[in-house]
């Protein structure tokens, strides 16, 4: 049970960290918690057969991350995340919610956008590391409001 423990609590971690280096904008870190044969989809209806976009390299996974430059703030809030680990302890399932609040300008005026947000991913141990093998990332519903501002609080 111990290991079991300490392995979900690594993966949680791997997990914790796409969010921390996004907020943070660590792109290169938040590349680095993706295996080199990975794919990173996304699906913006959230229940659709075929992604609406599917990265593969690491050059483009960069583009992605980078372009969360085009808000003035971000704060990814991960829930739930239920992990299944394989019997040999080298890769795991898990399925996470994320609670995703971008701020930026829009037509002169502050926009707060938040994103529901479930991922089920496919992760692998590589070198002592949990990685990302594959990332599904599920928009389940946009609300955006305007007139908002974070140096308001």
């Amino acid at each position: 049970m111990n290991d079991l423990y300490q392995t979900e609590k690594a993966i949680r971690r791997t997990i914790d960290l796409y969010a921390h280096y996004a907020d943070t904008r660590q792109a290169e870190k938040q590349a680095d918690l993706f295996s080199k044969d990975t794919v990173f989809n996304v699906f913006v209806a959230g229940n659709e057969a075929q992604p609406a976009q599917s990265f593969t390299t690491r050059e483009e996974l960069l583009t992605v991350f980078d372009n969360l430059n085009t808000y003035r703030t971000t704060f990814h809030f991960n829930g739930q995340a239920m992990i299944d680990v394989a019997e040999d302890g080298e890769s795991a399932r898990a399925e996470v919610y994320t609670l995703a609040y971008h701020e930026r300008e829009v037509d002169g005026q502050n926009s707060l956008m938040n994103v529901a947000i479930r991922y089920t991913d496919s992760i692998v141990k590589e070198n002592d590391s949990w990685k990302f093998k594959v990332r599904n990332l599920y928009i389940r519903f946009i609300d955006t409001q305007y007139g908002i501002h974070s140096e308001q609080i």
